[in-house]
C-alpha cells in the first residue's frame, strides 16, 4: 500500500510492519531566525523540546536572538547557536529585498543544513515559525524530503513549486 504524507511524498510499503523499518525521527533539526521572529522561534524550540526531547537543534541567528532565546529557555541544552545573521537583524523581507539581500538570507538555510550534516546523519530544516504538534518521522530510504506549496498554480509559477520552509 501507499502512504501520502503532508509533504506530498508517496512511500510504498509491504505492510504496517514494513513502515517501521524505514521511518525514523530526524537525527537533528535546524532553523534560521532573527530578532524580529523571536516569539515564533521560542514556540518552535519549545515544540521540538516537547516532541523531540534531546535531539540536537542548530539555530543560525543574530546575536540578539541568541541572547534572548537563552534567557527565555535556559533549560534547552541541546541547542547550538551560530550567530551569522547580524547583517539581517531588525529588517523585514521588503527591506531586505530593497537592499538586495533577501535571497542571500534564504540561502543561509543551506549553510545551516550543511553544518548539521557535518555532525549528524541527517537533518530536518524547519522554518522557525513552524510549531511541531507531534513526533516527526521521515522515510530514511529517501535522499531528500520536500514540501510542495499548497497554493494556486499562478503562485507556484511565481514562487516555485516547493516550499523552502521544510527540507530534509
Amino acid at each position: 500500500f501507499k502512504i501520502k504524507g503532508s509533504c506530498g511524498l508517496i512511500c510504498k510499503f509491504k505492510d504496517l510492519n514494513d513502515i517501521s523499518n524505514y521511518m525514523d525521527s530526524p537525527s537533528s533539526f535546524c532553523t534560521i531566525a532573527t530578532i524580529s521572529c523571536i516569539d515564533e522561534l521560542v514556540g518552535h524550540l519549545l515544540s521540538l523540546y516537547i516532541h523531540h526531547p534531546g535531539t540536537p537543534v542548530l539555530v543560525m541567528c543574530d546575536t540578539g536572538t541568541m541572547t534572548r532565546t537563552k534567557e527565555y529557555l535556559p533549560f534547552l541544552n541541546n541547542v547550538e547557536y551560530v550567530c551569522d545573521l547580524d547583517r539581517y537583524s531588525g529588517l523585514n523581507r521588503k527591506q531586505m529585498e530593497l537592499r538586495g539581500i533577501f535571497k542571500e538570507l534564504v540561502m543561509k538555510k543551506t549553510d545551516a543544513l550543511t553544518m548539521c550534516l557535518d555532525k549528524y546523519n541527517d537533518v530536518l530544516f524547519l522554518d522557525s515559525d513552524i510549531l511541531v504538534t507531534g513526533k516527526i518521522e521521515v522515510d530514511k530510504t529517501k535522499n531528500v524530503g520536500l514540501s510542495p506549496h499548497l497554493i494556486k498554480k499562478e503562485y507556484t509559477d511565481q514562487y516555485g513549486y516547493y516550499n523552502a520552509g521544510m527540507l530534509w
